[in-house]
């Protein structure tokens, strides 16, 4: 849910195109009140019993009211005390906090499944590693990819989404599939992430159902994980024969606008090109859906 920075997908390709796709896409590409105290039960009175000498002691038995303390009996020829009582302390009351805190900038997050969106490899030498990647369960189908998520933070004045400025706050994408081919085969499993050190990933402004994007878009776009060719011919593309190779990159991935419907529940975006070399392009297209009610926030400064 940019390179917008967390499962399996298989698919088949020519060993040209599966090595250099291993390759292309390892860079795919207020404040809570306290409640009041509560007053505790006054004592109970305490009762004597009658003295005597030589007599037994007195017994006296706690009264059963609320917090209130047992009477006590003198010692004296069967005397006997008279229950104490006690009024319960009336309960403790107060209000919970709620609100922004005093947030001079309210927001609201919310959380989008990226089931439906797609990693799309293209333009592999006569075509053979062409393939489109689907975020969809199973995940382990040889051309399903995911899970994947988006958290955006939208302008709240009035506790709902409104127009003005838009962040993508969090972004986790599993990129994990495998190309095939007569003479080798390629596993790519990676997790794309963006989670900025300073609250946004991606600044926009949205209006009208639409969220535009200012450069660079989503910034740090962070790729990791491993490659793995398996194969008589892997060393024709430069890789090793069922070792796995480490990958990770960081970059800027550019976004295109967001289109939402259905108020801000639902949003897609046209594709934008994550990746490009001599044997292949990748590319991000997205599709989401929000999961839940949006959550109270304070703006990204």
């Amino acid at each position: 849910m940019p390179c917008m920075t967390s499962r399996h997908l298989r698919s088949s390709v020519s060993l040209a195109l599966v090595l250099g796709i291993g390759s292309l896409i390892a860079c795919g590409g207020g404040d809570d009140a306290a409640p009041a105290t509560t007053p505790s039960g006054a004592s109970g009175s305490t009762a004597s019993g009658g003295s005597s000498s030589g007599g037994a002691a007195g017994k006296a038995s706690g009264g059963t009211g609320s917090s209130g303390a047992a009477g006590s009996g003198t010692a004296g020829a069967s005397g006997s005390g008279t229950a104490g009582s006690g009024t319960a302390g009336a309960a403790g009351s107060g209000t919970a906090g709620s609100g922004t805190g005093g947030c001079a900038n309210p927001t609201v997050d919310v959380v989008y499944d990226l089931t439906g969106s797609t990693f799309e490899i293209t333009d592999t030498p006569l075509g053979a590693g062409n393939q489109v990647n689907t975020v969809a369960t199973p995940y382990e189908d040889p051309k399903h990819i995911g899970p994947g998520t988006m958290k955006l933070r939208f302008s709240a004045p009035a506790g709902q989404p409104d127009a003005g400025r838009v962040d993508v706050i969090d972004y986790d994408l599993v990129l994990e599939f495998t190309v095939s081919s007569a003479g080798a085969s390629v596993h790519t499993d990676l997790v794309v992430d963006v989670t900025p050190p300073v609250c946004s990933g991606a600044q926009g402004s949205f209006a009208s159902g639409k969220a535009t994007w200012m450069p660079p878009g989503l910034d740090p776009y962070h790729t990791k994980g491993q490659v793995t060719c398996t194969g008589a011919t892997c060393s024709l593309g430069g890789l090793p024969n069922g070792t796995p190779q480490p990958k990770e990159s960081t970059e800027k991935l550019k976004l295109n606008d967001f289109v939402f419907t259905s108020g801000v529940t639902e949003f897609t975006m046209e594709k934008v090109q994550v990746s490009e070399d001599k044997q292949s392009k990748t590319w991000l297209t997205l599709k989401a859906k929000a999961v839940g009610a949006p959550t109270p926030s304070c703006g990204c400064k």
